[in-house]
């Protein structure tokens, strides 16, 4: 597999529309689409480098979507993606994901994994989409992880010196929120704000006493709460009719189908004739053809 970055990519590693016609655009395992700042880059399992989605808004894209699976971890072909054998190390062990009670931590199989990626600051969150959703991110990545949920607004509920103690104030605060959303289009509430607020209200009152001193939002008035919402904005979003957007047909596997790409959010893409929601595909082969891209 050759590595190399090629010439035609611009400084941030991505490759140009331009280069992408020469290449016939994409055909490998889909990783992931994943925000730097305002920009979403979609990257395969393949290629280093990653696809600029901004640089194909506007234009006629045919998506195939392959029914064929590998995992993304491993590269072996696989009916999930992580497998079963890469879903019990990190990064895809359940205490990474569940660490509020799945995790040990002093007592932790993986110490490398734990010094390296665990026992740092990481930050209790709600984000606003169809509904308020808690969860937890390391200190200093907040904007990428709201923008990978497609969030469209955030505020900072707790900081905790850990992912272990930042998971047991998440798990405390799923007694008055949610900390699952569905993923795909969505129509985001009408006022996310107000609902933020309200939902770091009714959190206060599941933080225990011994984790108290982590909360962000204690003794803070409402009116200072929002002010500390993070508003977000994507790609496309502001012209765009959610309500019919989420109505569209998902690009599902083995499909092929034809668009206008007008919206990138999250891990999602509104065309005008259907949408695709790119974590319900990872490590399946993903075939991108630009039908009227222009060269400078």
């Amino acid at each position: 597999m050759n590595r190399s970055t090629p010439n035609n990519t611009d400084v941030s590693g991505q490759q140009t529309l331009d280069a992408f016609q020469q290449r016939a655009l994409c055909d490998a395992p889909l990783s992931s689409i994943a925000w730097h700042g305002s920009s979403p880059t979609l990257y395969l399992t393949t290629e280093e480098e990653g696809l600029d989605l901004g640089a194909l808004l506007g234009h006629t894209i045919t998506l195939s979507l392959h029914e064929e699976r590998v995992c993304t971890a491993c590269g072996v072909k696989s009916e999930t993606s992580p497998c079963t054998e890469c879903r019990g190390t990190p990064p895809h062990a359940q205490c990474v994901y569940s660490p509020g009670n799945v995790c040990t931590y002093q007592d932790c199989p993986f110490p490398e994994f734990r010094e390296q990626n665990c026992s740092h600051d990481f930050e209790v969150y709600l984000v606003a989409k169809d509904r308020v959703k808690v969860g937890i991110t390391r200190g200093g990545r907040r904007i990428n992880r709201f923008r990978d949920q497609g969030a469209t607004h955030a505020l900072i509920l707790a900081r905790a010196k850990n992912r272990k103690l930042a998971g047991i104030i998440e798990q405390c605060c799923t007694e008055a929120v949610t900390d699952r959303a569905p993923k795909g289009w969505f129509e985001p509430l009408e006022n996310p704000q107000t609902a933020l607020v309200e939902a770091a209200r009714r959190c206060e009152d599941h933080i225990p006493d011994r984790v108290q001193s982590c909360s962000a939002t204690t003794g803070v008035s409402d009116e200072q709460l929002a002010d500390r919402i993070i508003d977000l904005e994507y790609p496309g979003c502001q012209q765009l009719n959610d309500a019919a957007a989420a109505s569209r047909p998902l690009l599902d596997a083995g499909e092929t189908k034809t668009g206008t790409l007008l919206a990138i959010r999250g891990g999602a893409l509104a065309l005008d004739t259907f949408t695709f929601e790119s974590s319900h595909h990872k490590g399946r082969t993903l075939t991108i053809t630009v039908d009227d891209a222009t060269h400078p």
